[in-house]
């Protein structure tokens, strides 16, 4: 299944998805790694720290770069929720089938990879005037957690894709620039019709596949 929700505060969303104690210590050992070719071109690699991720939420980008314009509230991004089904968790966390979980992590972030290069778009200007232009990259933490809030065994992966993106002139902007909240975040049929080519590790595992949505 995948779910959709745009990320209201830059701070605690920075605590929630990248802090050590989200939900239980279980999945302390898994905070956050950075997807995308916009966190290698802003030299984002390994795991997610708190305070990097908090700054990135809040367009502030290493170097001192700042996104958006002065005075305007920075939408800080988008969260894409992959989750598998209740039968499929159990098999791959009570019944320690690694496979399962390498298997789900690929085809995520196959469809990451679609989606920075077919969905991440900004607003750029000419002298004929403004329209959306593809960027091809995007910068994304991806969390994997393993339990929901009442504790249960729950694979999901939460890819939160930062409200920013590098166009054509090397600049880094926003995504959707002037145009929607967000163009990345309309597209979720597009992102669940992926499924079905995700990754060639899922061949052989149709049932795995059938259950992205």
């Amino acid at each position: 299944m995948l779910s959709v929700a745009n990320v209201r505060s830059p701070s605690a969303a920075a605590s929630y998805f990248a802090a050590d104690n989200y939900y239980t210590g279980a999945d302390a050992d898994r905070s956050g790694t950075w997807v995308g070719k916009g966190a290698e071109r802003l030299g984002l690699e390994g795991r997610v720290s708190a305070e990097q991720f908090d700054a990135l939420l809040r367009g502030e980008l290493p170097g001192g770069i700042q996104v958006g314009n002065a005075g305007q509230a920075h939408r800080p991004g988008t969260d894409l929720t992959f989750s598998l089904p209740k039968s499929w968790s159990l098999l791959a966390l009570v019944g320690g089938d690694q496979r399962i979980i390498d298997a789900y992590r690929e085809a995520v972030i196959e469809t990451l990879r679609w989606a920075e290069k077919n969905a991440a778009q900004t607003r750029m200007g000419s002298q004929a005037g403004y329209g959306k232009v593809a960027t091809d990259n995007l910068t994304i933490g991806l969390f994997q957690h393993d339990t929901n809030r009442n504790q249960e065994p729950n694979l999901h992966f939460h890819a939160v894709v930062a409200n920013v993106t590098q166009g054509s002139d090397g600049n880094p902007s926003r995504i959707g620039a002037g145009g929607p909240p967000s163009t990345f975040s309309s597209t979720p049929k597009k992102l669940a019709s992926v499924r079905r080519s995700s990754s060639s590790s899922l061949r052989g595992e149709p049932r795995l596949m059938n259950c992205w949505m």
